[in-house]
């Protein structure tokens, strides 16, 4: 006697990840007289709208990028 194999599970759709494109920074600013030198990436809206989305890049970090974050955004 045959033993029946167990169904073929059927494929779900994977999730596509999230991400901001570079294009959709609005605006950048590099604060060197305040502390910790950041600089910020503003998402979807520029400052000082409060529904933008702000990257915080510190001056200790930016060395990690080949080009000036504030000029490459």
């Amino acid at each position: 006697m045959a033993v029946p194999l167990p169904p073929t599970p059927t494929p779900t759709a994977t999730p596509t990840p999230k991400f901001i494109m570079w294009n959709q920074v609005k605006g950048t600013s590099y604060e060197t007289s305040e502390k910790g030198r950041p600089t910020f990436l503003n998402i979807g809206k520029n400052y000082p709208d409060r529904s933008r989305f702000a990257v915080v890049i510190w001056g200790r970090n930016r060395s990690a990028f080949s080009t000036r974050p504030e000029v490459l955004y």
